[in-house]
């Protein structure tokens, strides 16, 4: 996986249940930000946050299945231990693709009402 050249956080990154996506993908659409739903492979994926004492390996499948949001430059949004996971297994990441680049939708993301951190709810 190919890291960005900073590091954000992860207590500061966008996190989006689930339940939540299609109000999300609706908003991105309100935003002229278009999406689509793909299978990648988990190695292809580009990260700017590396966990710690990271074991990606017996991930619930429920949680494998949710998939992980990416910028149009393939860097993740939300969803980093879950395309580890995947790197991990050797499994292809289920991944919703938005067409705008990191910087742009990562804005977008903090703009989005049910957006938290883990540091708290926005």
């Amino acid at each position: 996986m190919e890291a960005l050249p900073f590091y954000i956080p992860r207590a500061e990154m966008p996190q989006v249940d689930e339940i939540d996506y299609p109000a999300l993908l609706a908003y991105l659409e309100s935003n002229s930000i278009a999406y689509r739903h793909c299978t990648v492979e988990a190695n292809s994926l580009r990260v700017h946050q590396q966990p710690d004492q990271f074991d990606g390996h017996n991930f619930p499948a429920a949680l494998l299945a949710k998939p992980c949001l990416v910028a149009s430059d393939w860097f993740i949004l939300d969803g980093h231990h879950r395309a580890l996971a995947h790197a991990a297994e050797g499994t292809p990441c289920p991944v919703i693709w938005l067409s705008a680049p990191f910087a742009q939708a990562i804005i977008l993301l903090f703009g989005f009402a049910h957006t938290y951190t883990t540091q708290g709810k926005n």
